[in-house]
């Protein structure tokens, strides 16, 4: 298609899918949450702070962690939290693993943790039973994909620094040692392969455990589960998160960038497992294209594959958590581009595209790359300032189009760079900052730990875009409205005024009542019909509109 796909998501239509009874044996980690009062899950929308804290030497320190926690510290938001000025909705970290304080605290558990190891932390239900047999599927669901399960360990916590109401949710929070496979150890890049095996054994465990507790997964979320790093977060004040987990505080725990982020309920529950940041990401925004994102991930999971994946694609599905919040899918379906073999650049690229209709400037092969991607991936579009990692090797940032979300940056002489959604989040003297700046509408950045430097935009977006021959595919392969058949029924253009109208008004009178049916099946109002599609199809290019009626007071 030639033009951007943005419109028919504004529908916020659903499949039929959706208002179907849950069958005997379907897999309850893709069960929608129906709302059983007038508050709705599903109607939920993140509002959060977020940033960054790197060193372009990729030097790890315990200092990068201590300035990522002050910054954190300094994100708390200025409406208060949900329960009062004591409690808050969520905050946490991302950081590479620490690998002195790996060694120190699972050398007494296990002896020296291999080569090849990956790391767990896990949020369990404080029911013991229910606890010790959500272990046990783990262990067994770990040890059939030919992992060694190494050693638990109970993360060290304090729950007296909680706020009350999240001190009487909290789970159970341990963390798991598995060591590597053979069927990953031979193959020639076994540090990505591994993070892949690692996300598909992930999936295995949350779809087992989703099937084994069919009453639900209280209490139960997988906060990581990687070879190259681990989460800490919780449903706590971002200030309190190093006196919650004294791990973070340990001169030990160091590294070489750190991802925060604080959850702001203006219109979201708080919970424990919505913390942020997730897997791959943590986001400052809301996604307003949800349902039709969540409705059109559905529709391609069936021809969900990668050689990369084999046979093990099947676990993969469902891709999005119907349960977790709009962030939360927006890092399902990332980690799904990125574990499949895109860059992080390539896969925000995908989902947080730029505008790229003929109107726009743009060069030709840009173009070609979201014409081509437009037919693979809606656009996940809402405010948005995005914070993405692989992990270890690239950590970046990103806003979408709208550009409604803040995100500003300062480069040290020493090589620190510091990216957050609120100004002063550190203290940074004058004559320490090399340059500041702020990320501009549709642009991203990169840090490039290889290479020891900041990757603009424009590189990052090359790189992509002249890896394939996106301009040929379109061309060659491409579909344009002029190319697809006719309906059954349908007046050919060159006919409707020759004179012979009136012979087939009976024949339009059915054509326009099917073509009625049908917009009210799919859920098309009178308003979309007018103000977006015959707009489109007047002047090709998707209407621009404002929420609510602009016009100025007449005193005014």
């Amino acid at each position: 298609m030639s033009q951007n796909s943005n419109t028919r998501q504004r529908t916020g239509q659903t499949d039929a899918s959706e208002e179907q009874p849950e069958q005997p044996g379907e897999n309850a980690f893709s069960r929608p949450n129906f709302p059983s009062s007038l508050y709705d899950s599903r109607r939920e929308h993140d509002a959060c702070g977020v940033g960054f804290v790197a060193r372009l030497d990729a030097f790890a320190s315990h200092a990068v962690v201590d300035d990522a926690l002050a910054a954190l510290g300094r994100m708390a938001h200025r409406g208060g939290g949900s329960f009062g000025t004591e409690s808050a909705d969520g905050a946490g970290i991302l950081l590479p693993l620490p690998q002195a304080l790996m060694r120190r605290v699972w050398r007494p558990l296990c002896g020296e943790p291999p080569a090849l190891h990956g790391l767990g932390h896990f949020f369990l239900p404080a029911d013991d039973n229910a606890r010790r047999s959500m272990e046990k599927l783990i262990e067994s669901t770990v040890t059939e994909q030919g992992l060694r399960v190494l050693a638990w360990r109970d993360t060290p916590v304090r729950p007296e620094v909680l706020p009350e109401q999240a001190r009487a949710s909290m789970p159970v929070i341990r963390q798991l040692l598995v060591g590597g496979s053979e069927r990953e150890s031979g193959r020639p890049d076994p540090g990505t392969d591994f993070e892949r095996f690692l996300y598909v054994v992930r999936r295995r465990i949350e779809r087992a455990v989703a099937e084994a507790f069919p009453a639900g997964r209280t209490g139960f979320h997988i906060a990581s589960f990687s070879s190259r790093s681990v989460v800490y977060k919780g449903m706590l004040p971002g200030a309190k998160l190093a006196a919650f987990y004294p791990d973070l505080a340990d001169r030990d725990c160091a590294a070489h960038f750190a991802v925060f982020h604080e959850r702001y309920s203006t219109n979201t529950r708080p919970a424990w497992r919505l913390a942020q940041p997730f897997h791959c990401l943590a986001h400052n925004g809301e996604i307003n294209t949800l349902a039709c994102n969540q409705a059109a991930m559905r529709m391609r999971e069936p021809l969900l594959a990668s050689p990369l994946f084999g046979d093990d694609a099947r676990y993969l599905r469902p891709v999005l958590d119907a349960d977790g919040s709009d962030s939360a899918m927006l890092d399902n379906a990332f980690e799904l581009l990125v574990r499949g073999g895109r860059s992080p650049a390539h896969a925000a690229m995908m989902l947080l595209p730029e505008p790229f209709g003929q109107t726009f400037v743009m060069g030709e092969d840009k173009r070609a790359f979201y014409e081509f991607h437009a037919a693979l991936m809606e656009p996940w579009d809402g405010p948005a300032a995005l914070v993405f990692t692989d992990g270890s090797r690239q950590v970046g940032a990103m806003l979408d189009r709208n550009a409604l979300r803040p995100c500003r940056y300062a480069v040290t002489t020493d090589g620190l760079f510091v990216l957050a959604s609120e100004s002063g989040v550190l203290d940074l003297p004058p004559a320490r900052i090399a340059r500041r700046g702020r990320l501009q509408p549709r642009r991203m950045l990169m840090i490039d730990f290889a290479r020891h430097r900041v990757i603009t935009d424009a590189e990052c977006k090359n790189s992509v875009i002249y890896a394939k021959p996106y301009r040929h595919w379109v061309r060659e392969r491409g579909l344009t409205l002029r190319d697809l058949p006719l309906p059954a029924g349908a007046c050919p253009p060159a006919a409707r005024n020759n004179g012979k109208g009136r012979k087939r008004e009976s024949g339009q009178k059915a054509a326009q009542e099917e073509l009625l049916r049908q917009l009210h099946l799919y859920g098309f109002s009178r308003e979309d019909v007018s103000d977006i599609l015959a707009p489109m199809a007047k002047n090709a290019q998707e209407p621009v509109a404002s929420m609510g009626r602009d016009t100025p007071l007449a005193v005014l």
